[in-house]
């Protein structure tokens, strides 16, 4: 190996190494030694030549069988743990005796790393996508079932005007109504969800907002637990979407069901109090 070929390797940033036909190293650059710490006449089984499929390869082209090899192959770098990836060259020296390979490698593991944060860019683009869908979908269907509770409210109203007020079955028909009223509360809370409909925000009385929610959370929760509803002294109104007071308490409602297995009592209370200055949030009653 002259002085002027160990110029042009070391004159290289990428690894590169000169096999002969047997595939031991003849010559290799700097760069090759201190990734892979290998020394002239290491042979083929070398730690840095990695997997058996590699050596097969590199040994194909080193006695002929073959002129080029390149692939992508992970392999052990001193100081690194696990395994980096490269892009290896391996290729004849024509008009060379005796015969020599020239093995280039250059480190694509920045290049994976990219192509790993792509494919995770990606994976989440089409789970948003699904959701997406799915947000869609929900909406359209709380469309439709809202026209469809609108025409059971409707109708049920007109039964219930042409009955007479001592008729037993009014007071069914009236509960079909509040629960058929409830139900559309909670389809227009999909719709404002899947942005199909803006939120109604309106001046909510909250006694009488908590009692009509009491009705139907009593039957919710069962018999093995009391709920107790406390409503305050006075008028008191927030400004809120009904639907989404509704849910509120029945969140909360439901996960002190699951608290309280085996029975208990439940109390939602409605009071007044004053934030003061200091807190958090903003001043005020």
């Amino acid at each position: 190996m002259s002085m002027s070929a160990d110029g042009v390797l070391e004159a290289l940033a990428d690894p590169v190494a000169l096999l002969d036909a047997q595939a031991g190293l003849v010559a290799a650059n700097q760069a090759f030694k201190e990734r892979f710490a290998a020394d002239g006449g290491a042979p083929l089984s070398a730690p840095w030549l990695g997997s058996a499929a590699l050596q097969d390869g590199l040994s194909a082209v080193c006695v002929g069988g073959r002129a080029l090899l390149e692939l992508e192959a992970s392999l052990p770098v001193v100081g690194v743990a696990g395994l980096r990836r490269f892009g290896l060259r391996a290729q004849r020296v024509p008009g060379v005796e005796p015969p020599l390979t020239l093995v280039v490698l250059r480190d694509v593991g920045e290049l994976v790393s990219l192509r790993e944060q792509l494919d995770e860019v990606r994976q989440q683009l089409c789970q948003a996508q699904k959701l997406e869908a799915i947000g869609r979908l929900t909406g359209g269907v709380a469309h439709d079932f809202n026209n469809m509770l609108t025409s059971i409210i409707c109708f049920t109203r007109f039964v219930v005007d042409d009955m007479a007020a001592e008729d037993p079955r009014r007071l069914d028909l009236i509960e079909v109504l509040k629960s058929a009223d409830n139900a559309a509360r909670l389809t227009n809370q999909m719709l404002a969800f899947s942005r199909r409909k803006p939120l109604a925000v309106v001046q909510l009385g909250l006694n009488e907002a908590i009692a009509s929610v009491g009705r139907v959370l009593r039957r919710t929760l069962g018999e093995h637990i009391e709920l107790v509803i406390e409503p305050a002294d006075e008028p008191l109104f927030v400004l809120l979407d009904p639907g989404q007071f509704d849910q509120l308490l029945f969140n909360l409602a439901i996960q002190a069901k699951d608290a309280g297995q085996h029975g208990g009592t439940i109390t939602i209370r409605l009071s007044k109090i004053r934030v003061p200055d200091s807190a958090a949030a903003s001043p005020g009653d």
